[in-house]
C-alpha cells in the first residue's frame, strides 16, 4: 500500500512527461536542480500543475489523479504557493 505522501514511480513518470512536452513547446524554463531535496520538490510541483491542468483545475480529481488525499494535496499546493484557496461563498474575481 502507498502511503499518502509518497510519490510513487507513475507519478515521477507523469511529471516528467508533462514536463517534456512544457519543455518542446517552450512554456517551461527548468534549472537543473542543485540537490536530490530540489529536484523531488521541483517534480512535485509539477505534477501538481500537471493534475490540476488535467483535471482542469478541480482540486479532488487532481488529488485522485496523483493517489493523494484532497486535504494533502491543499498542504503541498500551500507550500509551493500554487494557487489560493478562497474562503467558502467568495467568489473570483
Amino acid at each position: 500500500m502507498v502511503r499518502e505522501d509518497e510519490i510513487t514511480e507513475e507519478i515521477v513518470r507523469k511529471a516528467l512527461e508533462c514536463t517534456a512536452t512544457h519543455e518542446r513547446s517552450g512554456q517551461l524554463d527548468v534549472a537543473m536542480p542543485t540537490s536530490l531535496n530540489e529536484l523531488v520538490e521541483q517534480t512535485e510541483q509539477q505534477a501538481i500543475c500537471c493534475a490540476l491542468a488535467a483535471a482542469d483545475g478541480n482540486r479532488s480529481e487532481a488529488a485522485r489523479k496523483l493517489g493523494i488525499t484532497r486535504p494533502l494535496l491543499y498542504k503541498k499546493m500551500a507550500k509551493y504557493h500554487l494557487g489560493r484557496r478562497r474562503p467558502a461563498g467568495a467568489s473570483e474575481s
